[in-house]
């Protein structure tokens, strides 16, 4: 995770963000510098059960910073199937 922040550091960097609407079981925003822009999404309650829901966010394509995999939609369910936060770019 500390190298993935040392490569996006100004960005990183800048305090606070966009706030995304979501369920109460999600936290989200997205931070812009310059012509580049992060979305990072965290879940609230590790133990609650239940749909997460979808994020609306613009039309454009999303990768997994980790994974490498790409979103056109922003499916929560799935986005945090293999951990409990994501950082998209």
């Amino acid at each position: 995770i500390m190298r993935v922040r040392m490569g996006l550091l100004d960005i990183m960097n800048i305090v606070g963000g966009i706030p995304l609407k979501t369920n109460d079981q999600v936290i989200a925003f997205i931070r812009k510098w310059n012509h580049e822009e992060i979305l990072v999404a965290t879940k609230r309650f590790f133990t609650k059960k239940g749909k997460l829901g979808s994020l609306d966010v613009k039309k454009r394509t999303w990768e997994d910073i980790f994974t490498g995999k790409k979103y056109t939609q922003i499916n929560l369910d799935k986005v945090f199937k293999k951990y409990p936060f994501v950082i998209l770019k």
